[in-house]
């Protein structure tokens, strides 16, 4: 039982990222996603593994049983190749089920795992914040926050992030990302200015007022953890 998953919002269509899938031998990372039918009928899903810059570079197919669950390997989402790192699409052919996703990332070389709640591909927002981001001045802190900003639209956008300190509210930096159509950028926040790791918020915001959809995780290997980012 995962408890995330009887907590999670439910969504028709789901986006997850960041997701690593395909083959693990030599991965440092995997992950399984959980997807819990909450509805009365069968549900009929196909899960589309895209790279960051939104190209499909897979697809698998699952028959979830009414109020049952299913588990994802997404090691075996490709049979070659290498393993990648992007997001996944959770669709359905008929029926729009209602659906509660979930996906933990597991550290191959470590007991560290992060789990995650997938959102509704039409939730996205153009503005959210992070609270308890880590930062710090490169990119060996191991407590530094990652943002994952995926722009699920079929329309190229930038982003600006800004990070915040906790204390006195001051804004501490301001940089742009370009979103490719369909892409996801993962966007460490690590920062020269810093002499030490330091714990804020930060502000997302899509130039172009689009729907953005962001997931965070700090932490190093054996002490990852998620951190909370909401649309506003």
């Amino acid at each position: 039982m995962i408890p995330a998953v009887a907590e999670s919002k439910e969504c028709t269509s789901c986006s997850l990222g960041p997701v690593p899938f395909g083959p693990s031998k030599g991965a440092s990372q995997r992950a399984d996603i959980y997807v819990h039918n909450r509805g009365t009928t069968e549900a009929t899903t196909t899960v589309t593994y895209l790279d960051s810059k939104g190209n499909k570079r897979a697809t698998q197919q699952l028959k979830i049983p009414a109020l049952g669950f299913a588990r994802v390997d997404t090691s075996k989402a490709m049979r070659r190749g290498r393993a990648l790192t992007g997001y996944a699409q959770i669709t359905q052919s008929q029926q729009a089920q209602r659906l509660a996703v979930q996906w933990l990332v597991r550290n191959e070389k470590s007991s560290g795992q992060m789990g995650f709640n997938a959102v509704g591909t039409t939730s996205g927002a153009p503005t959210w914040a992070c609270v308890d981001s880590q930062r710090g001045k490169n990119e060996r802190q191991r407590s530094l926050t990652t943002l994952a900003i995926l722009n699920p639209t079929t329309t190229a956008d930038q982003a600006t992030v800004e990070l915040y300190d906790a204390e006195s509210g001051r804004r501490l930096s301001t940089q742009t990302v370009q979103l490719p159509a369909g892409g996801l950028v993962d966007l460490s926040l690590s920062t020269k200015e810093y002499r030490q790791a330091s714990v804020g918020f930060a502000m997302v915001r899509s130039s172009s007022d689009g729907a953005l959809i962001i997931n965070a995780r700090s932490g190093g290997p054996g002490e990852a953890r998620r951190s909370s980012c909401q649309p506003l």
